[in-house]
């Protein structure tokens, strides 16, 4: 009865939309490629040779963020040159107490997104910096996207993508001794 009422659900919706007609008549829109984002006076493009001379063969760590930040933070970071599998925390993944008066509260289970256990101290030296060619749709809206590739003795070899025009996100700074 159940899948029945459901059925019926699903064919009058799609037979509504089939006589859907848009009332958008503007042919002037264009997509996102054509838009001013790139030419807002905060972005200030790097130029490549001067992230090469920075960092090239150089001894890198992750900067510093506080607490609540981290979780938005070292999203950028990969296994692969191809940027599909992205670094994530398994060990915070878990049920978690929620509670704000002290009692025993909810549990709720909660997916860690912060690298910040995995990345913050870690000393990497990057090996190579690259434009991202390879990857179609990163490379057709954007030309100035470019990948890091870190290496570290305990993670081994990891990627890390940076967007140059937005040089105020960058998430690595120059290893002090």
């Amino acid at each position: 009865m159940y899948f029945k009422f459901l059925l019926i659900l699903f064919s009058i919706s799609v037979y509504t939309q089939q006589g859907y007609k848009s009332n958008h008549s503007n042919t002037t829109l264009k997509g996102w490629s054509s838009s001013n984002e790139f030419n807002k006076p905060d972005v200030e493009a790097v130029d490549f040779n001067i992230l090469k001379d920075k960092y090239l063969n150089k001894k890198i760590t992750t900067l510093k963020f506080s607490k609540e930040f981290r979780e938005y933070r070292y999203q950028n970071f990969y296994f692969d040159k191809n940027l599909k599998r992205s670094m994530k925390d398994r060990k915070s993944n878990g049920w978690k107490q929620i509670s704000s008066n002290g009692s025993f509260g909810t549990l709720a289970f909660y997916r860690g997104n912060s690298n910040y256990q995995i990345l913050f101290g870690r000393i990497f030296v990057v090996k190579k910096i690259t434009p991202i060619v390879e990857i179609k749709h990163v490379a057709k809206t954007d030309d100035s996207n470019y990948i890091f590739e870190l290496n570290n003795k305990e993670l081994g070899t990891i990627y890390y993508e940076f967007n140059s025009k937005f040089k105020e996100n960058i998430e690595i700074e120059l290893f002090k001794n």
